[in-house]
């Protein structure tokens, strides 16, 4: 199943970026059967936050948008990692 995102996500010209290191004492996933949970992710993107606000107020809607994609990513990174 991992090839077949992968393959998506290649197809879609989409690169993961690294999985982000915890900065606090926190796990980044668990699992429980066939559920991950994961914790922590962010709109982060090489060490600093896409936009810091409410979306709407302090963001306008297209940076909302990429930063959600933004944290997206970072999810799937956690779990390919």
């Amino acid at each position: 199943m991992a090839g077949r995102i992968e393959q998506k996500l290649k197809s879609l010209n989409i690169a993961l970026p690294s999985a982000a290191t915890p900065v606090a004492n926190y796990v980044p996933y668990t699992r429980s059967g066939s559920i991950v949970f994961i914790a922590g992710q962010i709109c982060q993107s090489e060490g600093k936050p896409v936009c810091v606000g409410k979306a709407g107020a302090a963001v306008d809607l297209a940076t909302a948008q990429k930063a959600a994609r933004v944290c997206g990513l970072n999810i799937l990174a956690v779990l390919k990692a």
